[in-house]
């Protein structure tokens, strides 16, 4: 059987201001599914002032449901680490969403895209009944903003494909969890992915994150694939002050340390990052701490035992979100930056023992 022919986006920018490439609006519209694996899914999160965080995905094609029927995750987190979650599936015509933009509505949950605005409407039940969600506006400080081509191709079909409409966004709203409607304020972010091949096939693993300290947005992930060529960089690091990007690259290494198991998802994890790169001939350094694991999950629970059993000898899928400490050093026009603050970031492993 030939081996596939696979293209994933490579920017090799040492300098600031190099190959930065602006989102036109219209990419954060939908695309025509192609495969019989076609997922797709825009991504809301909230980082509220008061220690809340909300996140609400709505997925046109849910890619770890082999059906790929439309779906809504909501997830809400209080200050203390609390996790609480909502996800519901619907029939495929009652997702429906505008050709050229994210204006998208299921029942009554809604995105509406005003380009650099958005309003969302996200609310569901978790499994023991508790009513969750948010109705927020986010307002984007950032411009959109994509990495080189933003996609891994596969045989001339977009494989992994990612998108950020909004970097760095205000959001405002209420949130709901019970009987509480709480006015919110904060930082908000949002993202775009879709493919036309299963997850599975095409990525081993990833980590991923965004840091905002100060006027300074960091947006870094390293994406490893299953047919990974040797010493060809797997990471993307995006450098933002106050409203303008200053600098993304692939010349990226990340290294995972102080590996430690986690029972709930029945596999190890890192629970420090260290990722390095270059601006201008000057070192970026970012160290990432883990203080909290606000979710850990085994994708394999629901099997049976049996099934279990026999997935488990070529792979243990699993996801982790950290609340993490995060310290980030590097120089700028000649000004030295050494900050610290913290970060919401998710390991997610699909194909990695």
């Amino acid at each position: 059987m030939p081996r596939p022919s696979i293209h994933a986006a490579f920017v090799p920018s040492r300098r600031a201001g190099e190959r930065i490439e602006i989102l036109r609006p219209e990419e954060d519209g939908p695309h025509r599914p192609e495969t019989p694996e076609y997922y797709e899914w825009w991504y809301f999160d909230h980082h509220f002032e008061n220690g809340y965080t909300a996140v609400a995905v709505f997925h046109r094609a849910t890619a770890f449901i082999p059906a790929r029927p439309p779906s809504i995750e909501i997830t809400v987190i209080t200050p203390a680490g609390a996790e609480y979650r909502s996800f519901r599936t619907f029939a495929p015509a009652d997702f429906r969403i505008a050709d050229d933009r994210a204006d998208i509505r299921v029942g009554e949950d809604y995105v509406t895209d005003n380009t650099r605005r958005y309003e969302i409407r996200a609310i569901g039940r978790t499994a023991e009944g508790l009513r969750i969600g948010m109705e927020t506006t986010l307002e984007g400080v950032l411009p959109g903003w994509k990495f080189g081509e933003s996609k891994t191709v596969v045989d001339g079909l977009d494989g992994f494909a990612w998108v950020v409409p909004l970097p760095r966004a205000r959001c405002s709203g209420t949130l709901f969890l019970g009987d509480e409607a709480i006015p919110v304020v904060g930082t908000g972010y949002h993202d775009h992915n879709w493919g036309q091949i299963s997850l599975s096939k095409l990525l081993a693993y990833w980590h991923w994150g965004r840091i905002y300290a100060g006027d300074l947005t960091c947006i870094f992930a390293d994406v490893v694939g299953r047919r990974r060529p040797k010493d060809v960089p797997t990471g993307l690091l995006m450098l933002a002050i106050g409203d303008r990007i200053i600098f993304n690259t692939s010349l990226v290494r990340t290294e995972e340390l102080d590996i430690a198991y986690s029972r709930a998802a029945n596999r190890t994890y890192p629970r420090s990052l260290r990722i390095t790169s270059e601006m201008d001939g000057a070192p970026i350094e970012i160290t990432l701490r883990s203080k909290e694991l606000v979710g850990a999950y085994d994708f394999l629970a629901t099997l049976s035992p049996l099934r279990r059993r026999l997935l488990r000898l070529l792979t243990r899928p699993g996801y982790f979100r950290h609340r993490s400490d995060v310290h980030i050093r590097f120089t700028y026009a000649g000004q030295e930056h050494d900050l610290h603050g913290e970060v919401l970031n998710e390991d997610m492993y699909l194909y990695r023992r």
